[in-house]
């Protein structure tokens, strides 16, 4: 069987009737006109998740002239369920996504909450290599969409994670830019000397492009990501 693209693969089945030790000179095998193939009532779910879609029959001889063997092919073609499409998003895809854009949302939290961050970062890191570890054992060793998208999990809140603690070591590393983070939405306030009213001075708000660079990694995330998902689920699911 090729499992490519479980859980909405189908499969042809081949039956094969001939003669091999007579000739088409002794001995000839044709189809009915009408109706050559029959099925019987509850035939159309003979095997677990899957259903008969469709039944066509067909001529295999082989040989020519007195050396022709007759043969006759009946193909049939199954189509999985769609509970197990549902049953894979709901077990799989489902978590693992939603665990990869947590990932990717704390690349958008401010320098000062690094901690949780990183709690954050890691904890979707390990949801998403339990659920991996909990499906492996009811997902055939062919279904290469399903373990690329297993695969690509891990890659993503990995790589979250590993930004997180680049960006802790350098915030660790350089005080000064830690500091002017910190100092974020805050304001200094500045008492006038004889008294009077209170000023208060804002501080000098972050330029457009100082918030460009501080999400342009989550921005990069979820673009990849959502290319990356758009070519895993037109081929799993065929939405193409």
């Amino acid at each position: 069987m090729l499992l490519e693209y479980y859980p909405t693969d189908q499969h042809q089945c081949h039956i094969d009737m001939g003669s091999y030790g007579w000739s088409a000179l002794n001995i000839d095998y044709k189809w009915a006109q009408i109706n050559p193939i029959k099925t019987k009532a509850g035939a159309a779910n003979p095997i677990q998740d899957f259903r008969l879609e469709s039944y066509d029959s067909e001529t295999c001889s082989r040989g020519t002239g007195s050396e022709k063997c007759p043969c006759l092919r009946a193909i049939f073609t199954f189509q999985r369920e769609s509970s197990a499409t549902w049953r894979l998003i709901t077990q799989i895809y489902l978590p693992n996504f939603l665990f990869v854009a947590v990932a990717g949302l704390t690349l958008f939290l401010r320098c000062s909450e690094m901690r949780t961050r990183l709690a954050l970062a890691a904890t979707t890191l390990l949801g998403t290599v339990l659920v991996g570890s909990l499906a492996m054992s009811s997902i055939p060793r062919g279904a290469r969409l399903v373990y690329a998208w297993l695969n690509a999990s891990y890659i993503f809140t990995g790589v979250a994670l590993i930004w997180m603690l680049i960006c802790a070591a350098w915030q660790e590393t350089s005080e000064s830019k830690y500091q002017r983070c910190q100092a974020e939405h805050q304001f200094l306030v500045e008492g006038v000397a004889d008294g009077g009213p209170e000023k208060v001075v804002p501080r000098s708000k972050i330029s457009v492009t100082g918030y460009i660079k501080a999400w342009l990694p989550g921005v990069i995330y979820f673009v990849i990501f959502a290319i990356f998902c758009f070519v895993n689920w037109s081929h799993a699911f065929n939405l193409l």
